[in-house]
This record gives C-alpha cells, sequence and structure tokens, in this order.
C-alpha cells in the first residue's frame, strides 16, 4: 500500500499515515451549525475532507469518516456566553428549532451533493441525538476533578489539565478567538470552557434536557468528543476542520477527551486554511459570504468553486475573487469538453489501458499531503500528451479523477467567460514551468500571454488569467 503523508497541525511536521487498525482510518470532521445556509469559504472545509477520503479510498484504505451536525450548544460568541446560534434564529422566524435545523441541514447535504461530495460515503450525527453521552462524558471530567460548578453551568478547569493548549495557545490579549470570549461570572481563566449549561430562571428554551446539574444544554465542545468517541473510538486517526477551530474548540476538545480517557484523542490534526475576500475572510459576521446558490444564481456551477479550490495547497489562505472562478469554470468547462470528446463505450469502460508514468506522477503528488495542484498539472499534461491511445488518456484521466472529483458533466449550464484555447494551454505550460522551477521557461510564457492580450494573476500559488483593459 501506498505511503501517503499528511501534514500535523499538533507536530508541525509531514506525518505518515498509520492506521489503528489494519486499513481503516476513522476520521472526524467538525460539521456547520445549522442555523443558516454554509457559505463558500465552509466549504472549502468540506471539499478539503472529501479529497482527503478520495485519497485514501485511491490507496486502498477504507475510511469511516463522520461529519457532525451542530444542532444546539453553539453560542453567538463561539464560546460560553451569548445567545444559542439556533435558538436565536428560531425566535426570529418564529418556528421550532427542528424546523431549522432539518431545513439547513438538508440545504447543506444539497450543497455537497452539487460539490460532487458522495454522501453517502458519510455519516452525519446530529448534537441532539447524542446528549445522554455528553452527560455522561461531562460525568467522568467531574469524577477525575476537571471541572467546577457555577451559576452559569459545569466549566471545564484548564487549571487543573496541565497539558491544556496541545495544538498551541495564542496570546490571549492579541487573539481574536479569545477577545470574542465574554467573562462569564464566576468563570476561573480565560481559557476554561463550558460543559453543560443550565437554563437561566425565567427562560424557556426550545432545547433543553434534564441532567445531574439541572435542566439546560451541553456546550459545544463537549459534542464533538461525545460524538467522536461514540461512533469512531476512543482513539480516532484523523480530525479535520478549519484553522479558526485551532485555538479554542480543538484544543477545548483535546483536553476533555483525553482528560476523560487518558489516552490520545487523535493521531493526526489536519486544518483547511481561510478563504479570503481581499485582506479578510470570509465570514457571516463580517457579511461578505456567498452560499453555493448565490454562486448559481450568477451562472456559476458548483463544480467551477471545487476546482478553484482544488488549485492551491488546503494549508494556503485561498482569496476568492469572481476573476479567478470565471478562470476556474473556463478551464473546467474545456476539460469536460476534451473528455467527452474521447470514447467512452461499454468497450472503453472495460478496457483498464492506462499510463503508468502520468499514474504515478498522481500517486505521488496525492501522497504528498494531497497536492492536488500538481495532480491538476498532471491532469492537463494527459490532455496534451499525443502518445497516448483514446482509450488509454480517457482512462487515466479517470484515475486522477478518483481525488479531484471534477470530470462529472454539469447538468446545468454555466456562464463561461471566453479565454481562447491557446491562453489557456499557454497558462498551463507557465504553471508547470513554475511547479518545476523553471523560471525563464515561466517568464517567456507569461511575455507570450500578455502580448495576446491578457493579463496573469498570480495569488495563492494559484495563476489565473484576465483580460486586459483596453484590449
Amino acid at each position: 500500500m501506498r505511503l501517503i503523508e499528511l501534514y500535523d497541525t499538533q507536530t508541525k511536521t509531514l506525518r505518515p499515515l498509520t492506521p489503528l487498525v489494519g486499513r481503516q482510518v476513522c476520521i472526524y470532521s467538525c460539521g456547520p451549525t445549522l442555523y443558516q445556509a454554509a457559505h463558500i469559504g465552509n466549504m472549502r472545509a468540506y471539499v478539503f475532507a472529501d479529497t482527503l477520503h478520495r485519497a485514501l479510498r485511491h490507496f486502498g484504505y477504507s475510511p469511516n469518516h463522520v461529519i457532525n451536525f451542530t444542532d444546539v450548544g453553539h453560542l453567538t460568541d463561539d464560546a460560553d456566553a451569548g445567545e444559542d446560534k439556533v435558538e436565536k434564529q428560531a425566535a426570529q422566524e418564529n418556528q421550532a428549532a427542528e424546523a431549522i435545523t432539518a431545513r439547513f441541514g438538508d440545504l447543506f447535504l444539497a450543497d455537497l451533493k452539487k460539490l460532487n461530495i458522495k454522501t453517502n460515503r458519510y455519516r452525519f450525527p446530529r448534537a441532539t441525538h447524542y446528549i445522554q453521552e455528553q452527560i455522561a462524558l461531562t460525568q467522568q471530567l467531574e469524577q477525575k476533578g476537571y471541572t467546577y460548578d457555577i451559576a452559569d453551568g459545569i466549566y471545564f478547569d484548564t487549571q487543573a489539565y496541565k497539558p491544556y493548549g496541545a495544538l498551541g495557545l495564542p496570546n490571549t490579549e492579541e487573539s481574536d478567538e479569545h477577545a470574542r470570549i465574554q467573562r462569564v461570572a464566576g468563570k476561573k481563566h480565560p481559557h476554561d470552557f463550558a460543559l453543560w449549561k443550565r437554563t437561566p430562571d425565567g427562560v424557556t428554551r426550545q432545547q433543553e434536557w434534564d441532567s445531574p446539574w439541572g435542566r439546560g444544554f451541553p456546550g459545544w465542545h463537549i459534542e464533538c468528543s461525545a460524538m467522536a468517541m461514540k461512533l469512531l473510538g476512543t482513539t480516532i486517526d484523523i480530525h479535520t476542520g478549519g484553522m479558526d477551530h485551532i485555538a479554542v474548540h480543538h484544543n477545548n476538545e483535546i483536553a476533555q477527551s483525553e482528560g476523560a480517557s487518558d489516552t490520545v484523542f487523535a493521531n493526526l490534526w489536519m486544518h483547511v486554511a481561510f478563504l479570503t475576500m481581499g485582506s479578510e475572510k470570509l465570514s457571516k459576521s463580517l457579511g461578505n459570504t456567498y452560499t453555493i446558490d448565490d454562486l448559481e444564481q450568477r451562472e456559476y456551477h458548483p463544480l467551477a468553486l471545487r476546482y478553484l479550490f482544488l488549485q492551491a495547497s488546503y494549508r494556503t489562505p485561498l482569496s476568492f475573487s469572481f476573476a479567478a472562478l470565471d478562470s476556474a469554470q473556463t478551464a473546467l468547462f474545456r476539460l469536460h469538453k476534451e473528455y467527452a470528446a474521447l470514447p467512452h463505450s461499454l468497450l472503453s469502460y472495460l478496457n483498464v489501458e492506462r499510463n503508468a508514468a502520468h499514474c504515478a506522477a498522481v500517486d505521488a503528488a496525492i501522497a504528498d499531503d494531497l497536492n492536488t495542484a500538481k495532480v491538476l498539472a498532471t491532469v492537463h499534461a494527459i490532455l496534451r500528451d499525443t502518445s497516448l491511445t483514446p482509450i488509454s488518456k480517457r482512462n487515466t484521466l479517470r484515475y486522477a479523477d478518483r481525488v479531484l472529483g471534477i470530470l462529472c458533466r454539469p447538468k446545468q449550464r454555466g456562464k463561461q467567460v471566453i479565454i481562447p484555447p491557446e491562453v489557456q494551454d499557454l497558462l498551463v505550460q507557465r504553471n508547470t514551468a513554475r511547479a518545476d522551477k523553471d523560471y525563464s521557461t515561466a517568464d517567456a510564457l507569461r511575455t507570450r500571454i500578455n502580448e495576446l492580450g491578457y493579463e496573469v494573476i498570480d495569488a495563492n500559488g494559484i495563476s489565473t488569467v484576465v483580460k486586459k483593459r483596453g484590449t
């Protein structure tokens, strides 16, 4: 079996994947909070999780993959104060909390399918279905002396758990994450976090349960630990999520999970960098987000967004622009056109002929921390390779697409910004030259693109072309 190396946030190194049990790889990916539609910045994390899942299947592993649904307990300040996001949305819409979470859960799954994420390969547990597990885990921590009780609820005492901050702690005074943590009366330390929140006197919540500490609801962090440990085991192979989860949510998960079990919670921690708009990350709180539906309204196909994400390393912040999406969609549609022109009879599907060198290049790129940019470069090299038979070319492209997931034909039309094939070819050649560090060739190709009336834009490891003004 091919050795695959992945970047571990905790050790800050590339580490070989060594599953705990045979070829099974247990993965927990932090999922959405079901109070609004997920935006395209959120979707980068799930395209990454799907790429990881596909890569593992490609190399013969069997992923056991959980993406949770948070349908209670996630407060508006992402910590211990503020309103429950689901309860707040339900009140604003004058609807039942269950109706809110059902609607946005269905929408999230529909968006995943539009991005060619095969949802039947995953489990999507809801936090409200695992309340007793969360209570039991909190009781374990209480028995071990890791908690304290205040009027607001039961809190994890990070000073009692000496290894707290396994993923690294930011400067508390400067960290945006910790600046959002409002003070709670009786809370001993800024890093302490709620395990169980009591419903305040005189307040009626739609979602609350009886517990040994009174009627209330679970803290956001305990939900993930309880579901991961129940569904995947005390120790899991890989935990994924966005970089914004590192400082608070994932440090808290490690502390409460390992505090309860006295063993490692996750062997590998993998985090996805932000999708930005200019200098700011895409965020609902900043109001600078777009959803999959927004892109479709602008006549973009969701797979163009997947293609855009795959052009850069998942660990590199990626700046979103419609010019970049235009370029991605043009390249995607051209790829679909060229692929569709190759023979696709029953005989061609039964023929397993493919090019060994190109397949080896695909494998090497995937095994190198999911280097999808190199896989895309190989795809374009396959298309240009005149030595391949049509069937070999088609089968080799399908081999690469096991991980990329972009060759399925769009079921709807999207707009296509016309960038001439000659310019697209020059851009692909330039990207290949840059990957090979042949900068003199890359500069010459850039000059040729400029002479044809197009400008090359390099950002976040991605190169796109736009038509120059006045041409």
